[in-house]
């Protein structure tokens, strides 16, 4: 896929991958459903959910990433029974087969927080069209994410976003956009080429 057609939606914020990853070494990716609730309702979800496709793309040029697999951290602030309506059913199923398909990369943990509660029941018919393998690594929590146990055993809070509940306050996604469209869409550039640069101080897990 070549990013610059998709630069608007990029920008959106829909999708992060963040410059660090998680204790285990997996890239970690980001939803964030409060952009369709925004002034990005203009753009089509299914331009949307290309945004995801080619940073999957992307990150598959890596060979760590290959080996240790990939993290979605699903931020649903914002999130509402009205924005559901959004979606068509096509845009569901292709959302759940991006998830299921994301050959090569290993789909590892999914975390949902700020689960709203009036999404509780529409969050259990969607895991029902789940796989179990990815059920089991699935983990939801209504609440900030520093008071998930699980989801802070493998991403700490000071490599989360402060604009997702966490400690990091230097993460700068436009920057990371920024470096993205200027690597040719032909090019195999490894990820730390565009995701170099925002880090914080990561001592204590000793990734980058």
């Amino acid at each position: 896929l070549d990013s610059k057609p998709l630069e608007t939606a990029l920008r959106s914020g829909i999708h992060w991958v963040l410059p660090y990853r998680d204790l285990r070494g997996r890239r970690i990716i980001v939803y964030n459903a409060s952009v369709l609730a925004a002034r990005y309702l203009t753009i089509p979800v299914a331009e949307l959910q290309q945004v995801m496709g080619l940073l999957l793309e992307k990150l598959s040029t890596d060979p760590l990433t290959l080996r240790k697999g990939i993290v979605f951290l699903v931020d649903l602030r914002g999130a509402s029974l009205s924005t559901i309506r959004h979606f068509a059913v096509a845009d569901i199923k292709r959302g759940m087969d991006l998830v299921k398909n994301a050959f090569p990369l290993r789909l590892k943990q999914i975390f949902v927080i700020h689960l709203p509660r009036s999404l509780e029941p529409f969050a259990f018919f969607i895991r029902t069209f789940l796989p179990k393998k990815i059920n089991k690594r699935l983990t939801t929590t209504s609440t900030d994410p520093k008071r998930s146990r699980r989801l802070l055993s493998d991403i700490p809070a000071h490599l989360i976003p402060t604009t997702l509940g966490g400690d990091d306050t230097k993460f700068d996604w436009d920057s990371i956009v920024d470096r993205l469209l200027q690597i040719p869409s032909t090019s195999s550039a490894p990820a730390d080429d565009w995701l170099l640069g925002t880090d914080p101080d990561t001592s204590s897990s000793g990734l980058s």
